[in-house]
């Protein structure tokens, strides 16, 4: 994110192939970052139809709603419990790391004020909400999905 610019006097053939390999390196991480989560996912759902699994997803992402169909209940107890555990192993890591990249940006922008540094600032503050707001969510759909 803004490492390969031009400016003044600089290559902007620098500046694209510096981007095509920064956008190719990042483009194979999250392939392969995404398939492992979605491997281990659907390995932690284990023989789950494809029906129930999607009735699942919805039902861990919708509020005080709770599902009547005992199997689709379990399959999502099942996946947020993954989920939870799955955050929390890379908690403090993802923290970090968003704490420091915060911390350059707002660096970067006393430096220069720009449209892109403040979206970049407001990405990672979403970002560190989120892992902060994620694992309180999940507790409480679980409690909600266990009650009877």
């Amino acid at each position: 994110m803004g490492i390969f610019t031009k400016y003044d006097g600089a290559s902007t053939r620098f500046a694209v192939v510096g981007g095509l390999i920064s956008g190719l390196v990042f483009g194979v991480a999250m392939t392969l970052l995404l398939r492992r989560i979605h491997y281990l996912t659907k390995q932690a759902l284990g023989e789950t139809p494809v029906a129930v699994r999607r009735a699942a997803y919805r039902a861990l992402r919708h509020g005080a709603r709770r599902p009547t169909d005992p199997e689709v209940r379990a399959a999502a107890i099942k996946l947020a419990q993954h989920q939870l555990a799955m955050l929390l192993r890379w908690r403090i890591a993802a923290l970090l790391l968003w704490g420091f990249l915060l911390a350059i940006n707002v660096f970067l922008l006393t430096q220069e004020v720009s449209l892109w540094r403040i979206l970049q600032l407001a990405l990672n503050l979403f970002l560190i909400g989120q892992q902060l707001y994620r694992p309180k969510f999940l507790r409480s759909r679980i409690a909600l999905l266990q009650s009877a």
